[in-house]
């Protein structure tokens, strides 16, 4: 059996769209914003829009091994599908509207749990909020003005 939960963040980034793409459209930055997350990010494959990567990342109190496929439709959307590993078939979109001089982000998550126990049903807020962490984390090192990104 599978557990599905399906969920929304909206938040507001302090920097401009362009900004914002130039970063998060190379995925190795990630090794860079959070490295405590992201340990390991190898680039599989890229073809214009869309990039395959092997991804080592600690989430949930577990490191996890996922290969994942992004689509980047530059200033409008990221979109992060994982096609193998722990949580396969599991979805992240990120949409992104100007807002002034800030960028307005929705991600809208699809977590997929394939091995399903009993106990994940019950930890549904506990992983709303490691996600909600992460995404607040990743915004504050966005916004800081020293950090040095792969462009």
């Amino acid at each position: 059996m599978e557990l599905i939960m399906k969920f929304c963040i909206e938040k507001f980034i302090q920097l401009d769209i362009d900004k914002i793409f130039s970063v998060i459209s190379n995925q190795q930055n990630f090794k860079i914003l959070l490295p405590e997350t992201f340990s390991s990010i190898k680039l599989m494959s890229s073809r214009n829009k869309v990039c395959i990567t092997e991804e080592h990342i600690r989430i949930f109190g577990n490191e996890k091994i996922i290969t994942a496929k992004y689509i980047i439709d530059y200033p409008l959307s990221r979109k992060m599908f994982i096609l193998g590993g722990d949580g396969k078939g599991s979805s992240i979109i990120e949409e992104y509207t100007k807002d002034k001089n800030r960028t307005k982000l929705i991600l809208s998550i699809n977590l997929k749990f394939n091995k399903f126990k009993f106990l994940k049903f019950f930890q549904k807020n506990k992983i709303y909020n490691e996600i909600l962490y992460t995404v607040e984390r990743l915004i504050k090192e966005l916004e800081k003005p020293k950090t040095t990104f792969y462009l």
